[in-house]
């Protein structure tokens, strides 16, 4: 045997705590997303969006699962992954329900204490957008302040 069990035993041990090191960097950051967070801002096509359309929207992150509650009453599901060591932070949001069910969107965010921008493509887009902008047609950029946790 061309190895011995010492290294080969600190080789594996190097590889788990390198895979550890990314889920928990992930699961901190999901974790500081959890709660309520309300539409204070929108701007779509490089238009504001009107002030009645986002009043009592909401997002509820619980877990890996999000929540969209519209003004209207509809809700939307959807399963989320980030990547917080990415810049900008990215988002996937896979629809779990409703017209867009299947659909992945590549998203972006920033995460500003109790501020959240999230920067988003029309669902099942095939690029993420590079930056927080809505003036490119097909992004829109929402911002939330956080209600609860």
């Amino acid at each position: 045997m061309w190895f011995s069990l010492p290294f080969f035993c600190l080789i594996a041990s190097s590889i788990e705590s390198c895979l550890d090191d990314v889920p928990q960097d992930a699961v901190a950051s999901r974790d500081r997303l959890g709660g309520t967070w309300e539409a204070i801002r929108g701007d779509a096509d490089g238009k504001a969006v009107p002030e009645e359309r986002l009043r009592g929207f909401k997002m509820v992150f619980e877990g890996d699962k999000l929540t969209w509650d519209r003004p209207s009453g509809a809700k939307e599901e959807f399963v989320f992954k980030i990547n917080p060591s990415k810049e900008p932070n990215e988002i996937d949001l896979t629809c779990i329900t409703g017209k867009s069910k299947g659909l992945v969107t590549l998203a972006i965010y920033r995460l500003e204490k109790d501020t959240l921008t999230v920067c988003l493509p029309t669902p099942g887009a095939k690029e993420r957008p590079s930056k927080v902008d809505a003036r490119k047609l097909g992004l829109s950029v929402l911002t939330f302040k956080r209600v609860e946790r």
